[in-house]
């Protein structure tokens, strides 16, 4: 999985999903 796209889709996804969020996508 790619570190920096995740970081950004992953920040709205934390939020939401919560910590698994950035690590799902």
């Amino acid at each position: 999985v790619s570190a920096q796209p995740s970081a950004r889709a992953g920040n709205r996804h934390r939020l939401a999903r919560g910590d698994l969020g950035y690590l799902a996508d």
